[in-house]
């Protein structure tokens, strides 16, 4: 990660409990089997978002990569504006594994939080390492390696530190939200006006 840190950086594989895992890609299937398995979508610029599941065959083999909430993933294969999207999976309802262009990552929670590693990954500044690395015949299918992600330097503070960092961020986060929500109602208003105005009826009070 470049330019300077107050915290020591330390290489991503030095922090992962495991090297990272990529997923399974079953074909999918119309009927219901109790298995499902996340589209590539659901990794967006936003964090996660399960907006693109999959009905896929239940089997043992698939079993091995179902996940658990909370679970950090990574899109290793997409065009190399989306490559390296990042988010921390949340349950569904329903038995979940994850597809083969997308790798796990479970970090040492002992010194690095999922949620902390998601920001430092998701930060513009890796982002821009993730998508230069990324390789490809085609600007449309690049792809990341496994030892690209571990060779990440991120700026590591403590747990302490990182836990008022996440919270900070969600604050802002929620903030913005509202902000959004506002600027939609005005928008709502706004187009009523101009529909109002175009219409001949007043609008003032």
């Amino acid at each position: 990660m470049g330019g300077e840190s107050r915290y020591p950086l330390v290489p991503v594989g030095e922090i992962l409990r495991s090297d990272p895992s990529n997923g399974f890609s079953p074909k999918e299937v119309a009927e219901w089997t109790g298995l499902l398995s996340l589209g590539l979508g659901c990794l967006t610029k936003s964090g996660f978002l399960p907006r693109q599941l999959k009905r896929v065959p239940d089997s043992s083999y698939a079993r091995r990569f179902l996940l658990s909430d909370g679970d950090l993933l990574l899109s290793r294969a997409n065009t190399r504006e989306l490559v390296g999207l990042v988010g921390i999976y949340r349950d569904v309802g329903n038995p979940c594994i994850y597809p083969d262009l997308m790798m796990r990552l479970i970090p040492n929670d002992i010194v690095c939080l999922p949620s902390y590693l998601e920001l430092v990954l998701g930060s513009a500044t890796v982002r821009r390492e993730l998508q230069a690395g990324a390789r490809g015949t085609s600007e449309s299918m690049v792809k990341i390696s496994a030892s690209l992600v571990q060779s990440l330097r991120v700026p590591l503070p403590s747990i302490a530190e990182q836990r008022k960092i996440v919270n900070a961020h969600a604050v802002v986060e929620q903030r913005i939200a509202a902000l959004d929500q506002v600027r939609a109602k005005l928008r709502v208003i706004q187009r009523g006006v101009v529909e109002g105005l175009l219409g001949g009826r007043d609008y003032l009070p």
